[in-house]
């Protein structure tokens, strides 16, 4: 943004003040998500704390009514209301991962509050939650896996596809023009009503927000425990140097997780200074098998393009 008092132009990452003469920016108005990167880590976590719970009450009324929808016969409602129910978990927990993530790892903070309206870094957010993984490689792997701008599919690899998240995110919902591999075009309309991307019952996420919603960690107190507690674990990528190698120094195996989870739990029923009750049982079980590694050591963004596949496996294609 440029200053208007010595015209300096400074990056458009949403600060508020210019970086030269600290003159204020006039910024302008409206959806503000990088604003929270000018706030201290006390007001960061007093902001997210109020916004925790007002994205999980629009999730859960727009999970309600694809429920209501389904039961009305196939409409195309219901994926879409899924979809957008699925998208308000997922920004909750990149809120949660930049709570986890140490504030010494700015540019990794920022990559996180990024994705918060990015429909990629939400959609690979999506499909994490649920794995079952063995240790923060296969966690890297899979996040690269998932950001790929193209890739290769068919049985020799003779297709090249768009990326996948963001193409079953349009299939749902728009008519698009579509161009293919031999520059030819087609329209492509949207899945129909019958197809409602599996049944109509919570997903990972969503369960997996819901309990950390209903422990009391979405308060300002229960995101002090989860800060104090994950800023002194640092996650790094397991994959460095070019070439790419494994540095098995910074790999984490799922079970110092699972145990970090655990330890987490009891610091916050410490905090309370009340047992768990009978009722929460089922959400400690849940975050402590469920909460996976924070996505804030890798990439979101799309990666590649065509230059970059390899050949298909067979040369008539």
């Amino acid at each position: 943004m440029l200053c208007h008092q010595c015209a300096f132009a400074n990056p458009d990452d949403g600060r508020r003040y210019c970086e030269r003469c600290q003159a204020y920016l006039a910024v302008k108005p409206g959806t503000g998500h990088n604003d929270l990167l000018q706030l201290s880590t006390e007001q960061f976590r007093a902001t997210v704390s109020q916004g925790l719970p007002l994205i999980h009450e629009n999730l859960m009324a727009l999970w309600n009514e694809a429920q209501e929808s389904g039961k009305l016969g196939n409409r195309r409602a219901v994926g879409i209301l899924q979809l957008f129910a699925e998208e308000e978990a997922a920004k909750i927990m990149l809120l949660f991962d930049a709570v986890r993530c140490p504030r010494a790892r700015r540019d990794e903070f920022r990559r996180l509050l990024k994705g918060f309206m990015d429909h990629l870094a939400k959609g690979i957010y999506m499909k994490y939650y649920g794995l079952h993984l063995a240790d923060l490689l296969e966690a890297k792997r899979i996040v690269d896996l998932e950001r790929q701008s193209v890739y290769r599919e068919g049985d020799y690899g003779e297709f090249i596809a768009p990326n996948s998240i963001l193409y079953m995110r349009e299939k749902r919902l728009y008519v698009s023009y579509m161009r293919e591999a031999d520059n030819s075009h087609h329209w492509d309309v949207p899945y129909p009503a019958d197809l409602l991307f599996g049944d109509v019952v919570p997903s990972s996420i969503i369960r997996l927000t819901t309990a950390l919603h209903h422990l009391g960690l979405f308060t300002i107190e229960g995101l002090e425990v989860v800060h104090k507690h994950w800023n002194d674990i640092d996650f790094e990528d397991p994959i460095v140097g070019d070439p790419p190698q494994v540095d098995p120094a910074k790999d984490v195996s799922w079970g110092d997780a699972h145990e970090w989870n655990i330890e987490m739990l009891a610091k916050w029923e410490a905090k309370r200074g009340r047992e768990f009750q009978a009722d929460e049982m089922a959400s400690v079980r849940l975050v402590a098998e469920e909460l996976l590694f924070p996505l804030y050591p890798f990439d979101l963004s799309p990666s590649g393009d065509v230059r970059d596949l390899p050949p298909p496996d067979n040369p008539e294609y």
